[in-house]
């Protein structure tokens, strides 16, 4: 048997991780709430930007869409204008004066600034700017009305600059059929004041500006400073973008330096291109507005929480504070009676901590008690062995090592069950308390092994109470056939040895002695 020795000591002091105040959590919390709340917001906020600006995108391609339709309705009439009069009877029979007469007559309607009849040679033959029979400017090829002569179809040109019309002049021309043939070319003049007006009629919001940009990126009207800008280049940006697709909406800058949202679409009858363009701070301004009213939100919500949390720290802090001195009784082993806060948590905290004191106290009975026999166990008695040898060493008393073994039981087992040998083991333990002083210290080791501690006995003493023990625990048991018995070992201390192993280790020498010498008897050490 191995030497029972006592260990005690400081445990080391490790460092361990950051302590958190009870404010500083609750404050973590607050914002651990309130900041998924505000990432969510700002989510929210983000896709109710993207949605704004996908409105936009659609309200501009809208009036975009609206603004070339206007348009090509426009040079829609035009069109058919020019046709009834290109099949009028009048240019049919070669009388210009009469046909001169009556396209001046229909510029009252407002549509056109002119008409303009031209012959295959580029010379022409009638222009309504100047009186019939007038000297009109010198001929020559007209590239404009090249698809009018060549393929027979209306024409709808960019911005024009020569003696035809006036200047900075758009035109659209028709042919004039004979015998199946292009003869001549009939157009007009339309100003780019006039397209303007179009643009006009549809309501743009404040700041925001429509263009119609020509097949080679010439701006031809204008909502906004009309006359300045006519004749201009477009932005590179949106030339290459009216070039690559029909319509489309991108960023990008005004002539005059303004970012800007612009929607472009292209019209059906000509090669023009509607552009409307919306300043990019307004789209920035519904965000900046609805992020300063998020971040007041999330602020006010911060500080609501915050509030919150400091007062519930404090009564939450009392609460566990509270809550200390029962948890340094329950460290003592004492039985605990904690206070009661008015802290559901707390109190929950508080009944735990008594659950858990008087659960100590009966598992620290548990730890040191045999529960089949109730005796003491091999910790809790060699506990005590070396508590009162060390005591006897001081006084000068005697103390006696009993080692206990049944004779027999293996036999009990094998023939009965082990229910039947528990109840053995449970009778030998009660057997042997009736046989010992109170103050003496029974034990069970294990299996049918005991051991007993005498207080302050001579050997002559400890020969008494062992032969009283060999005859108890000799008697039959009531039902079992197997006869039991035991066998007893002594070892007197100091003269056996001066700690519990030694002891021990002499009483089992003592123990086997017995046994050897036929049992049912005991033997002892010095």
């Amino acid at each position: 048997m191995a030497e029972w020795t006592g260990a005690g000591g400081d445990a080391a002091a490790t460092a361990g991780p950051r302590a958190w105040s009870v404010r500083a959590m609750l404050a973590a919390l607050v914002a651990a709430c309130v900041l998924p709340a505000a990432i969510a917001a700002g989510a929210l906020l983000f896709e109710d930007y993207r949605l704004h600006r996908e409105k936009l995108y659609r309200e501009e391609l809208l009036l975009a869409q609206g603004a070339a339709g206007e348009i090509d309705r426009e040079l829609a009439r035009i069109g058919a204008t020019l046709e009834a009069l290109a099949t009028s009877s009048e240019l049919a029979s070669g009388h210009l004066a009469d046909f001169h007469q009556r396209a001046s007559q229909a510029l009252a309607v407002g549509l056109v600034d002119n008409f303009v009849l031209v012959g295959r040679d580029g010379r022409q033959l009638l222009n309504t700017l100047h009186a019939f029979g007038t000297p009109l400017p010198g001929a020559g090829p007209r590239p404009e009305l090249a698809r009018v002569f060549d393929r027979g179809e209306m024409t709808v040109t960019g911005l024009l600059g020569n003696g035809l019309f006036k200047e900075s002049t758009i035109s659209v021309a028709v042919p004039v059929w004979r015998d199946g043939k292009v003869a001549q070319a009939l157009a007009v003049g339309l100003s780019p004041a006039r397209v303007a007006g179009l643009l006009r009629r549809h309501a743009l919001p404040e700041n925001w500006v429509a263009a119609v940009v020509d097949g080679q990126g010439t701006i031809i009207a204008r909502s906004l400073d009309n006359a300045r800008f006519v004749g201009t280049p477009a932005q590179p940006a949106l030339v290459e973008a009216i070039g690559s697709r029909r319509e489309g909406v991108f960023d990008t800058r005004t002539r005059e330096g303004f970012d800007v949202v612009t929607a472009f679409t292209r019209s059906s009858v000509s090669d023009w291109s509607v552009a409307v363009g919306a300043p990019q701070s307004e789209v920035m301004r519904q965000l900046h507005r609805s992020l300063a009213i998020a971040a007041l939100g999330v602020a006010g919500a911060m500080a609501v929480g915050m509030g919150v949390a400091l007062r519930w720290a404090r009564r939450l802090t009392q609460s566990v504070q509270g809550l200390i001195g029962p948890a340094m009784a329950l460290g003592r082993g004492e039985l605990v009676a904690a206070p009661r806060t008015g802290l559901k948590e707390a109190d929950a905290v508080g009944q735990v901590l008594e659950q858990a004191s008087r659960m100590l106290a009966h598992a620290q009975h548990l730890a040191h008690t045999d529960a089949l026999t109730g005796l003491s166990n091999r910790l809790l008695f060699e506990a005590l062995a070396h508590r009162q040898l060390i005591d006897d060493q001081r006084n000068g008393h005697r103390r006696v090592l009993m080692a206990l073994d049944l004779d027999g039981f293996k036999a009990v087992n094998d023939h009965h069950g082990h229910a039947v040998g528990d109840q053995v083991l449970k009778m030998a333990a009660q057997r042997i308390v009736a046989s010992l002083r109170s103050a003496d210290v029974p034990a069970r080791l294990g299996g049918d092994e005991f051991v007993v501690l005498l207080s302050d006995s001579t050997p002559d003493g400890a020969a008494i109470v062992a032969e009283k023990l060999v005859r108890a625990l000799s008697d039959p048991y009531p039902g079992v056939r197997q006869p039991v018995s035991a066998s007893v070992g002594i070892a007197v201390a100091p003269a056996a040895g001066a700690t519990v192993a030694d002891l021990m280790r002499r009483a089992d020498e003592a123990l086997y002695e017995a046994k050897r010498a036929g049992k049912r008897r005991w033997a002892a050490r010095a």
